[in-house]
């Protein structure tokens, strides 16, 4: 089964958020360096933070359920960086 990335997380609670959401609705994830993001935050900008990883043929469905979760948050959400896309 191929994995492709389709988003990238600068802090675990979130990547799990949308982790625990994709899985919910069937669609299998995992998620890439979260433990060096967690305990070695200041290395986000150079590893490119936690990245989430689903089947290359999902990956459609799953941006279209994520952006769907994303729009009800608000901009203030984005701001504090809460999600990164």
């Amino acid at each position: 089964m191929d994995f492709v990335e389709i988003r990238q997380y600068n802090n675990y609670i979130p990547a799990n958020i949308a982790k625990g959401l994709l899985e919910d609705n069937g669609i299998p994830a995992y998620l890439q360096d979260e433990t060096v993001s967690t305990v070695l935050p200041h290395l986000n900008i150079a590893n490119g933070g936690i990245k989430m990883f689903v089947p290359k043929d999902k990956a459609e469905q799953a941006e279209i359920l994520l952006k769907s979760a994303e729009d009800q948050l608000s901009d203030e959400d984005f701001e504090m960086g809460y999600f990164s896309n």
